[in-house]
């Protein structure tokens, strides 16, 4: 499962950072100075801390990395199956759903453009 904010997503970026995850509860990307965690893998038994966490209203997802054996995956592990690194754009904006389809080559037509606010070209 995965984060909707998060569509470039690649499968073989998924199947990577499964293979990297090894002996560890939590393989995150870094990139940039930032932990990545809508591109990170968990497992299962992170969940209750995860829960913890959130009834405690602590939200960043660096502390459940300080509380499970996280391993930190750098773009260097990755860059050779996504080399723009791509899988790790968020989606928050209206520019930011703009180049994530240009990215993928998707053209938008006037009426889009319109909605979303963005000048025709």
């Amino acid at each position: 499962m995965t984060s909707c904010d998060v569509p470039l997503l690649k499968p073989a970026w998924i199947e990577r950072m499964i293979q990297l995850l090894g002996d560890h509860e939590i393989a995150v990307p870094v990139a940039g100075g930032y932990h990545h965690a809508l591109a990170a893998v968990y497992r299962k038994n992170v969940l209750r801390t995860a829960r913890r966490l959130l009834d405690e209203d602590r939200f960043r997802p660096f502390f459940l990395f300080q509380k499970h054996n996280t391993l930190e995956v750098s773009s260097a592990q990755l860059s050779d199956i996504d080399p723009g690194l791509d899988s790790l754009a968020n989606l928050n904006h209206a520019q930011d759903y703009l180049s994530s389809l240009e990215t993928l080559g998707i053209p938008l037509d006037s009426e889009i453009r319109k909605r979303l606010g963005i000048e025709p070209r």
